[in-house]
């Protein structure tokens, strides 16, 4: 029911590794799979054709010293009908993913967000992703009303674009940052909760807590 696509790294077996499942959801033509694309293998292909069925874009990143094997899912709108589909199980995150350009797309966020409380096991960090903020000039979603959405959602939300190289890398990275933390012991969340929060202006000083660990060109 998944296509892996490679990305180029070396799939190394290390009982290390932490295992991050990130489903992308949103409707189709809004850049889920050029979002996946950038990230994986920073590559961006106008001609990139939309998903029939849901794909697997693995990559690994060093967060705080931690290996962590990301296995982001472009999520097809055809395989959430499926009633067997193990698409659910063991998910750490998810994205939702609209248009700025196309309201009917942004109007649909709260479907998708059902998907993901209606069948997921318990509460996980979400992302909302306005995509295409090169083409402001088309806009038809307009920021504040996005942080609404957001609030009602109680999610973080960011605007990018799959043309610019770090601005989906940035958005990406920063949700595996809030996954990391959640799962830690309470003990233990004390010592990342400033530089978390911190990670919450990314938008403002350009950083991120993450980086890369392939041997891709992926930086």
């Amino acid at each position: 029911w998944m296509k892996i696509k490679q990305n180029g790294e070396e799939d190394n077996k290390n009982d290390d590794y932490l295992e991050y499942k990130i489903l992308v959801l949103g409707e189709k033509m809004v850049g889920k799979s050029s979002i996946c694309t950038r990230f994986a293998m920073n590559e961006f292909n106008l001609e990139i054709k939309p998903s029939t069925q849901c794909e697997c874009y693995p990559k690994t990143v060093k967060l705080f010293e931690e290996l962590i094997k990301v296995y982001l899912i472009d999520v097809s709108s055809d395989s959430i009908k499926n009633p067997n589909s193990y698409l659910y199980t063991n998910v750490k995150g998810a994205v939702l993913v609209y248009d700025i350009t196309k309201t009917k797309t942004f109007e649909k966020i709260d479907d998708w967000a059902k998907e993901i409380t209606d069948k997921v096991e318990k509460p996980i960090p979400v992302m909302l992703l306005g995509n295409k903020n090169d083409l402001k000039f088309l806009r038809n979603v307009d920021e504040e009303e996005a942080k609404e959405k957001a609030v009602s959602l109680k999610c973080d939300v960011r605007e990018s674009s799959c043309v610019d190289e770090k601005g989906i890398q940035e958005c990406i990275k920063y949700l595996i940052a809030k996954i990391y933390y959640e799962d830690l012991p309470e003990d233990k969340k004390e010592h990342y909760k400033e530089i978390v929060a911190k990670e919450n202006n990314a938008n403002a000083n350009n950083t991120v807590p993450t980086q890369d660990n392939t041997n891709s060109n992926n930086n």
